[in-house]
């Protein structure tokens, strides 16, 4: 990439992160609800009647889509009546391949991009239909099962099929289908290409790891099957994007996905049909995820099992907790220098470094076996409260992406230590005390490198917890501080380590994990699309068609600036191998399991609704993983967990003092008292200015 390239790339991320204002919203549905298809059928529905001019729809468009917004807001789940909507969708896909098949190249874009999600609409309202008709409101499969997301491509020939909720780690699942001839599906079962595979389907045809229904090894010649779409879709580097760095950057993904023990919970897999769908065939076919053992729902295309990221992170705890408690002296530092001179409950500040492994490999995203792994130090900083013992709780607190323990300190340590709270503060890789002018933990065009550095953070909340429980910290002049409890707090970045931490760690007490999120690539796709030459928002129609809409969000009438189709497309195509290779470092391939060692004391996320780097569909998607479901508009519960929203707080919703309230009596009451302030209001009023209103565009339609 030339130096003016990585300029403008890198002018753009800025831009986008300054000018990021989204659209307020509250926690979107569980993937596994029967509203998580009301929200994408009403999506659908205004998003073809925005575009009706530009793509040349019928006048009567939004008479016809009327029972989609209708449905949408219909409060009972159980006297739902789906069909009204469903046909009117059905009737759209066919308005729609016509417009795909007749229009000006951006128009045809615009055109596939609503109907990837109007077909993915129909699905989805058949099988929420399906679970109302079955007395099973709001959940569209039973318990263990999981429904599907269907993205269509390159003329709906190839089909990406996506669970809506994160699937157990470590487990067996089959991908079914009804609605399909049984023949048809057994020639599925042989084109399925698992997200792991070498430029193709499997990495050798003697490989355990996907069968057919027949129970044949499903492997073929090698080639870059991802790739080759890629060149397809984007040949002549249609819509700016780069197709030659698309396909280099799916190339290497696919290499690296070959050496993965299993599909990642959030992956999918591609189908390649040898016809597209018939509009008729919408209204049976029902695609979804379901345990081997279970009755399977229809016919099994293919059965894999999914990553178990926990078993190397077992042996990581197991080798940190047989190293000696060989620990240099701790030091000193000022109070007054680190916190200032306000902090009167702190009663001293030490800094020393605590035994870790480093386990970070720059070959394998799941890093250096643990046996092979060399010892390494963690710097850290503690801030003791006024009269502490052994008895003193001690916070964990991991910071977020460019942040450092430091300042971390210098925000929470008195408001802690008031409370009687130790604080124990640690940089994640490459920033703060572990970092330099030119490193950096993230790599956007290599997630194994981010998943390394993950999993390695994780790897050193380990060799805190066991530095703790098993050696105490030292004291300046000697002695331990062995506190008996340990809880953990982090923000951001540092809130997904958290997750990865405790899903192996039965040390960790209570947890707030602030601004959190799951699925990587979702948190990323701002940062490498420009990298790729997509723009996030574009106009459609009129004379401005193609132009990017990025700063203002309005485009020449009858145009419309939407996200840009070609973005879509992009994302839709590195979203798969992208989750796969960073699966390792994801919070999704944790949070699902509660199991054995994991940690279950109690656990606060708190997330906010105008959050633009970690939007409030990840942290929805990290809550279905840990089994979730809405009680109240922003509020969630699940098993040991609560979820808390601020819909009007971005993403720095850290600063807010009544968040931090909640942060502080949660830790302090080890999880039992969660104060209910009010969430922070804004006048919804206000008109948002130019430069910010492309995201409120853009925002909706982040899954």
């Amino acid at each position: 990439m030339s130096d003016l390239l990585r300029l403008k790339t890198w002018l753009l991320v800025v831009a986008l992160a300054a000018l990021a204002t989204p659209s307020r919203a509250l926690d979107p549905p569980p993937g596994n609800s029967v509203a998580n298809a009301l929200e994408q059928a009403a999506r659908a529905a205004e998003l073809a009647t925005m575009l009706r001019v530009p793509l040349g729809l019928p006048s009567s468009l939004g008479a016809r889509l009327d029972p989609c917004t209708a449905v949408s807001e219909s409060p009972t789940c159980e006297k739902l009546d789906l069909e009204p909507c469903r046909s009117a969708l059905i009737d759209l896909v066919t308005d729609l391949r016509e417009a795909r098949d007749r229009g000006p190249e951006m128009e045809a874009a615009a055109a596939g991009q609503v109907l990837t999600q109007t077909v993915d609409a129909v699905l989805r309202l058949g099988a929420a239909g399906d679970a109302i008709e079955a007395g099973r409101c709001p959940r569209v499969t039973p318990a263990g099962s999981y429904p599907a997301q269907v993205l269509l491509h390159d003329r709906q020939q190839t089909v990406i099929v996506k669970p809506l909720a994160p699937l157990r780690a470590g487990r067996t699942y089959a991908l079914v289908a009804s609605g399909l001839d049984p023949a048809e599906v057994e020639r599925l079962g042989e084109t399925v290409e698992p997200h792991f595979g070498p430029r193709g389907l499997v990495a050798a045809c003697d490989s355990d790891r996907l069968h057919s229904p027949a129970g044949r090894v499903a492997c073929a010649e090698e080639r870059d099957s991802f790739a080759k779409v890629a060149r397809e879709t984007f040949a002549g580097n249609v819509g700016g994007v780069d197709a030659a760095a698309v396909s280099a950057l799916l190339i290497d993904l696919e290499r690296k996905a070959a050496a993965m023990p299993g599909l990642g919970s959030y992956v999918g897999l591609q189908l390649s049909l040898d016809r597209r769908l018939r509009t008729e065939e919408l209204t049976d076919l029902r695609f979804a995820f379901v345990p081997i053992g279970e009755t399977l729902p229809g016919s099994r295309i293919t059965s894999f099992r999914t990553l178990d990221a926990r078993a190397s992170l077992r042996d990581y705890r197991r080798r940190l907790r047989s190293l000696p408690c060989d620990m240099d002296a701790s030091t000193e530092e000022d109070r007054r220098e680190v916190l200032g001179a306000s902090a009167t409950a702190v009663d001293t500040v030490v800094s020393g470094e605590i035994p870790s492994l480093a386990i970070h490999s720059a070959t394998d995203p799941m890093g250096t076996p643990a046996q092979a792994a060399q010892p390494s130090e963690v710097p850290y900083l503690l801030a003791l409260p006024t009269g502490f013992s052994d008895a003193t709780t001690m916070v964990i607190a991991l910071n977020g992406h460019h942040g450092t323990a430091r300042r971390l300190f210098s925000q929470h340590a008195q408001a802690l230590a008031e409370r009687g709270l130790a604080m124990l503060a640690i940089d994640l890789p490459e920033q703060g005390r572990r970092g330099g002018p030119d490193r950096d933990l993230l790599h956007v065009l290599r997630p194994d490198v981010l998943a390394g550095h993950l999993r390695q953070a994780a790897v050193d909340v380990l060799a805190v917890v066991r530095a703790a429980e098993q050696c105490g910290v030292p004291l300046p002049g000697g002695g331990r501080y062995r506190p008996r409890n340990v809880e953990l707090f982090a923000y951001s970045l540092g809130a997904i380590v958290g997750a990865i931490a405790r899903s192996v760690e039965p040390g960790i007490g209570s947890t707030v994990l602030l601004a959190p999120g799951g699925d990587l690539v979702g948190w990323l796709v701002l940062r490498l699309a420009p990298s790729l030459g997509a723009a996030p928002v574009s106009c459609v129609g009129g004379p401005q068609s193609g132009e990017s809409c990025f700063g203002t969000g309005r485009c020449a009438p009858p145009g419309v600036c939407i996200v840009d189709p070609h973005f879509e497309r992009l994302y839709q195509l590195v979203d798969p191998l992208y989750e796969q290779v960073s699966a390792p470092g994801d919070s999704l391939s944790y949070a699902t399991e509660r199991t054995g060692d994991a940690g279950k004391s109690p656990l606060l996320l708190l997330t906010a609704g105008d959050d633009s780097a970690l939007h409030p569909a990840l942290a929805t998607h990290l809550a279905d993983a840990y089994g979730m479901w809405p009680t109240a508009p922003g509020r969630r519960r699940g098993p040991h967990s609560t979820l808390v929203q601020w819909p009007s707080l971005g993403h720095d919703l850290v600063d807010h003092p009544d968040v931090r309230e909640q942060v502080y009596a949660f830790l302090a009451s080890n999880g039992r008292r969660l104060p209910t302030a009010e969430a922070a209001v804004v006048d919804d009023d206000t008109e948002p200015s130019d430069l910010s209103r492309w995201y409120e565009i853009f925002a909706p339609y982040r899954r």
